[in-house]
């Protein structure tokens, strides 16, 4: 994972205004795949070594934030407002 963050600072010279634009929307693109996971009833037996929902949905939410987002605008790279609100509200219920 560190190595994207290494390659985006190295491009980050490179990148014109449009190509940030749509790393952003790609971005977006792949935070909304995770949307089904919070759309559909919470199963799974934690002596499985599966993590419970609400602890999964919250974990989920905050990384989304400090990993995600965060290293992306600090690079000048945008996900959609639209889309982060829509997937943290989803895990958030």
């Amino acid at each position: 994972a560190e190595l994207g963050w290494t390659f985006l600072d190295w491009a980050s010279k490179r990148l014109s205004e449009a190509e940030r634009e749509a790393l952003g929307r790609v971005a977006g693109e792949a935070v909304a795949s995770f949307a089904p996971l919070f759309s559909r009833a919470c199963s799974g037996d934690p002596s499985l070594g599966v993590m419970a929902c609400d602890v999964f949905d919250a974990s989920f939410a905050q990384a989304l934030a400090r990993r995600v987002d965060e290293p992306l605008r600090a690079r000048g790279i945008s996900i959609p407002r639209d889309v982060l609100a829509s997937v943290a509200a989803l895990a958030s219920r």
